[in-house]
């Protein structure tokens, strides 16, 4: 309740749904004159913290339909440490091979995939160099140096997955309540560990004019409350719509094209040495014993 007043202050926003395991959290929520056009909403989550035992790491996901076009939104919270590469890599396949939705779609069998959270991805760089390169705003010799770019990049975790330029010095981790990185006894390296992917395919019969989708913002809020700093972003793509009047038409001729509906039976002879001759005779006799069960 509270977060919707709290969206709603400058427009007016509606719940469509949310899905919760633990910690990890998704809502969506639409403007009301949008409502009307969202069908098919599906949930699902997995985990995948201890084995797939326990709900402190893995994913939610949201499933719906807007207009035309299909679109899954995720939430996910991978393992955890410096060089756990692997089990954050296994924390996606899992996402993607087990989150199902109740109409058959899979996580990739959507035309846009939005994909958000903690994913745990460090970067290979010592704790002095890392807080040296931010020092210096050297978000270049960071990037390179980035986990989930490295692994991206080998093939190994999100194929096909558009992220916006990342701009912002790393987001992770934090004293609470100051803008210092982690001054605790395990002094973390500093790290984007949030991020905000998605993922767009291209159906046949879209127009030359069809893009995959924009990033208009991505960036980070400056909230303290947290060791992490929230990651934004702000994503524009284009829908499908059907254009009912065409699909009215199509629908026409392929009925038209279907023959009669009452189940007449259409014979036509062959031609060549094995000819079927059909004479009245035989209509005749073909039409009464049909006489038995109706009207012919």
């Amino acid at each position: 309740v509270e977060l919707g007043k709290t969206l709603s202050r400058d427009e007016r926003y509606c719940l469509v749904t949310y899905q919760q395991l633990v910690g990890v959290c998704l809502y969506i929520f639409v403007r009301p004159h949008l409502a009307k056009n969202i069908k098919d909403v599906f949930v699902d989550d997995v985990k995948t913290g201890m084995g797939g035992a326990t709900g402190n790491k893995g994913a939610v996901a949201i499933s719906l339909t807007y207009r035309s076009s299909s679109l899954c939104f995720l939430c996910s919270h991978f393992a955890a440490g410096q060089s756990n590469i692997t089990e954050r890599n296994n924390d996606y396949s899992e996402a993607i091979k087990k989150v199902t939705f109740p109409n058959g779609r899979s996580v990739l069998n959507h035309d846009f995939v939005f994909w958000c959270g903690d994913f745990n991805y460090r970067v290979n760089l010592s704790r002095e160099d890392a807080q040296s390169a931010v020092a210096n705003n050297d978000l270049t010799e960071l990037l390179a140096a980035d986990q989930l770019k490295i692994e991206q990049s080998a093939g190994n975790i999100f194929q096909g997955f558009h992220e916006g330029d990342i701009t912002f010095p790393p987001t992770y981790k934090y004293d609470l309540f100051s803008d210092d990185y982690d001054t605790s006894e395990k002094c973390r390296v500093p790290a984007w560990t949030d991020r905000v992917l998605y993922r767009a395919r291209k159906l046949p019969g879209v127009g030359d004019d069809w893009v995959p989708g924009n990033f208009h913002y991505y960036g980070r809020a400056e909230l303290k409350q947290s060791d992490h700093r929230p990651v934004l972003a702000v994503i524009d793509i284009k829908v499908r719509e059907v254009d009912r009047n065409k699909q009215k038409q199509v629908v026409e001729d392929v009925l038209q094209g279907l023959g009669p509906s009452d189940g007449t039976v259409v014979c036509t002879p062959l031609t060549g040495s094995n000819t079927v001759k059909i004479t009245e005779d035989i209509v005749g006799s073909i039409t009464s014993s049909m006489c038995e069960f109706g009207d012919v």
